[in-house]
């Protein structure tokens, strides 16, 4: 029975530790509600966020067809916001990132291959989407298209020493059956 007793202390004050971690360390998410505006169940601050604005840019190399970034957002968002919302209570920018597994998940739903590449294989009829890293002091990532942006002004989006190329995602129909 002492056992029990103490799994069940060691148990509470866990989640007591847990929840006392996220109340003193919520960053700015509390000082900006405003990120935390829904509409139709999904977060508004994602629709002009760049992996909505990526895919919309590849879409129309790969189709010459506009979807619009709210409509790409919305349906990232459909596959849940959790981890969203927890890095949301530490900085409020959180509501703008597109994980790799949402970007791929995406485009494969929607009838393409997806295929991790480097920026130096693409050929100037590819089509990519590029994420590129700057700072990480200033917490600079950034989603990018290929052939919308050319490969060195993705080389240099955040100055030529501050950038690095972090995962590059050819994207292609797939071949119907």
């Amino acid at each position: 029975m002492k056992t029990t007793l103490k799994k069940r202390i060691a148990k509470t004050t866990a989640w007591a530790i847990a929840v006392v971690f996220l109340l003193l360390n919520s960053g700015c998410g509390i000082f900006n509600i405003d990120s935390f505006n829904k509409e139709n169940g999904v977060y508004v601050k994602h629709y002009d966020s760049c992996g909505p604005d990526s895919i919309q840019d590849a879409l129309r190399s790969l189709e010459k067809k506009y979807i619009s970034t709210k409509s790409i957002s919305t349906e990232i968002q459909k596959s849940g916001n959790l981890s969203r919302i927890i890095m949301a209570t530490i900085h409020h920018d959180a509501f703008l990132i597109t994980f790799p597994c949402e970007l791929k998940k995406y485009f494969t739903k929607n009838g393409y291959e997806v295929t991790l590449t480097s920026l130096e294989a693409l050929e100037p009829s590819d089509v990519a989407i590029v994420l590129i890293k700057g700072t990480v002091a200033k917490l600079q990532w950034h989603w990018i298209s290929y052939p919308t942006y050319s490969k060195e002004r993705i080389k240099n989006f955040y100055g030529s020493e501050d950038t690095s190329v972090f995962r590059v995602y050819a994207i292609k129909k797939r071949a119907a059956n």
